[in-house]
């Protein structure tokens, strides 16, 4: 009987992990690669080349907050040399679509975190969302959602 449970439990957990992979556009391997390439279309597509090239974007792991929620993306500005890297989070991005809008949300911080700090505003104040809204307007979202 213990036999048998414990194949069940695996054939489950095996179920459950294909189940997940098996989802329309989910990434196979976390592929940096894939969302560098995709943050310069985006740049290009809806910002008009205006954010900086040199942005780093990657896959990380990134920690649950102190009251247990997942953070799908996070923006780091290195003020030293006025560079930014995003991080999106290999658990709560299960699919390209998740992580394509994760990433617009986090170059809209990219595009606004400077004129936010200097005009005392929330990180996702009216700046931010007026750069959502924008990308909405041109249809950003369109073919993610």
């Amino acid at each position: 009987m213990k036999k048998f449970l414990v194949v069940v439990t695996v054939a489950s957990l095996l179920f459950a992990g294909h189940a997940v992979s098996a989802q329309k556009g989910a990434p196979k391997t976390y592929d940096s690669a894939r969302l560098q390439a995709t943050y310069a279309e985006y740049n290009e597509s809806f910002f008009n080349n205006s954010l900086p090239k040199n942005t780093t974007v990657q896959w990380a792991d990134i920690p649950m907050t102190a009251d247990d929620h997942f953070l799908m993306g996070v923006t780091h500005e290195n003020f030293e040399n006025a560079t930014f890297k995003i991080d999106i989070d290999t658990k709560s991005n299960i699919t390209w679509v998740t992580a394509d809008t994760t990433l617009l949300h986090e170059m809209c911080h990219v595009k606004t975190t400077k004129f936010a700090r200097e005009h005392d505003q929330d990180l996702h104040g009216p700046a931010f969302k007026a750069c959502i809204v924008d990308l909405e307007m041109q249809g950003a979202f369109t073919d993610l959602l």
